[in-house]
């Protein structure tokens, strides 16, 4: 069994931020390495699109907010 260690690294458009993730999977074999590749980076880009959409959510309620004031 070896450990393959995952790294994503994306500069956010939003904040301007740099955000990293990082994982270390075990895998039996050679075979099993594009399929937790493709895990780790589907689970990032989740992440990555709630990030944005969380941004933009405060974004609009502090739009808000400065329109009732």
């Amino acid at each position: 069994m070896a450990e393959l260690e995952l790294v994503w690294v994306k500069e956010c458009e939003v904040c301007g931020r740099e955000h990293r993730q990082m994982d270390h999977v075990c895998i039996d074999s050679i075979e099993e390495v594009d399929g937790a590749t493709g895990r780790f980076h589907e689970r990032c880009e989740r992440w990555y699109s709630n990030h944005i959409e969380h941004l933009q959510t405060q974004h609009l309620v502090g739009m808000g907010s400065a329109a009732r004031a």
